[in-house]
């Protein structure tokens, strides 16, 4: 039980502001589009932009990644991961 409770545990969110810390991009294609929401509040245009207001009331939006939603609108999502890459 020792090996196991000596495992670190990845939390998306600490390891985004880690890796945006070290100049790496902070979201990708396969990101929960909730948690996108939750790391960045910004985000909200972005992901309003490209799905709509209704995203924001699917109840998908705390299991559904951007590619998944990007699919489901016909969007490329790497479009998508690109501009939220490039909020500040």
């Amino acid at each position: 039980m020792a090996f196991a409770s000596s495992l670190e545990q990845s939390n998306p969110q600490t390891d985004l502001k880690r890796g945006s810390e070290m100049g790496e991009k902070r979201f990708n294609k396969d990101m929960v589009i909730g948690d996108v929401l939750k790391v960045d509040p910004g985000a909200i245009k972005v992901i309003q932009k490209y799905f709509g207001q209704g995203c924001f009331t699917c109840p998908g939006m705390k299991m559904e990644s951007i590619s998944f939603g990007a699919l489901m609108h016909n969007i490329d999502p790497e479009v998508i991961v690109k501009e939220l890459n490039a909020l500040e």
